[in-house]
């Protein structure tokens, strides 16, 4: 279970339990070659019910409460639109479901006229939205800095702020003109952020491996254990403890390959060894290898005593003729 603030909490990701649930993600993974009329046609249906039933069970009122809320909304509907003209050239096709997709949204403001909210409130250019999410984020973890260092997903959430605030960097003279035609007045939110210095983190989770437990426990001092406090800024996140875990999954996995290895070559070896024996012992082969057996001992016996013989005989021969050449050298000098 995740403890303290998670990335779901961040008021820019409070429509993302909207877009599971009308299945946002399907209408966007389909492709203009391999999905048919039909398939769309059904994803729309299903996206009105779907999205009526959603609406029904939240404060609506309280969701769309201000004025960067209701532009995110429709932020989603444009999204959707958009999705939808790209999967048809016909345009008989396209008017049919975007329109369906339209009158829903007119009919719904129809409906909550005490919403503060209405289907003109939209981003200029949907660029736009990513750093007015960053402005929102931003404001928000400066507000709960010290909950989120808490947080199980303290190094998950700065790293998603990163991973946009490179994407804006991209961006920044487009955005710089663009900022100026759509003015949210709920968020304080300028280009300037982008260069901005982001607080420091100092994410202090106990939530780790039970190797790193353990290494942590076997270096106490004092009687006190160590607390995991790493440093981290948005523009210098170190990724070497992720490395460092990576290569020790992949040690991990190697041996464990060949420990199985080793099982596997072991396992008919010792069944071979086992139904030998079985044979030797209560079958007449067993009788048959031991006449073997015994012959082939006597048979090396018999080798060696002729080995033996031969030597001796070589030997004889030798001493005779050691002493011939001893009384010839004496004959000699004499």
């Amino acid at each position: 279970m995740i403890n303290g603030i998670k990335i779901s909490d961040l008021p820019s990701r409070k429509f993302d339990d909207l877009k599971n649930y009308i299945n946002y993600d399907t209408l966007q993974n389909y492709n203009k070659d391999n999905t048919s009329y039909a398939d769309i046609s059904r994803w729309v249906d299903n996206f009105e019910s779907k999205i009526e039933t959603y609406l029904a069970k939240q404060n609506i009122k309280e969701l769309l409460k201000k004025d960067k809320c209701c532009k995110d909304f429709n932020y989603i509907i444009e999204q959707i639109l958009q999705k939808i003209q790209t999967l048809f050239d016909g345009p008989e096709q396209k008017f049919t479901l975007t329109n369906k997709i339209k009158m829903w949204r007119t009919r719904y403001f129809r409906l909550n006229k005490d919403l503060m909210c209405d289907e003109n409130s939209k981003y200029r250019d949907f660029d736009l939205k990513p750093l007015y999410d960053f402005c929102e984020d931003n404001a928000y973890i400066k507000e709960k800095i010290s909950d989120i260092e808490k947080s199980d997903q303290c190094k998950i959430i700065l790293s998603d702020m990163s991973s946009i605030k490179s994407q804006l960097e991209k961006n920044a003279s487009k955005l710089k003109r663009q900022i100026k035609l759509t003015v949210i007045r709920d968020i304080s939110c300028s280009t300037t952020i982008i260069n901005e210095p982001f607080p420091s983190f100092e994410c202090k989770s106990n939530a780790e491996s039970a190797s790193e437990r353990g290494r942590h426990i076997g270096s106490r001092e004092s009687g006190h254990e160590l607390t995991t406090q790493i440093p981290y800024s948005l523009g210098n996140i170190q990724d070497g403890g992720r490395q460092s875990l990576q290569m020790k999954s992949e040690s991990e996995t190697h041996s464990g390959s060949s420990s199985n290895v080793t099982g596997l070559v072991s396992l008919p070896v010792m069944g071979i060894l086992a139904l030998s024996f079985f044979a030797y012992k209560y079958t007449p082969i067993g009788s048959k290898f031991l006449a073997y057996f015994r012959n082939k001992e006597h048979i090396s016996i018999n080798k060696d005593d002729e080995t033996t013989n031969q030597m001796l005989f070589n030997a004889s021969d030798l001493n005779t003729y050691s002493e011939d050449v001893q009384y010839n050298v004496s004959y000699q000098t004499m």
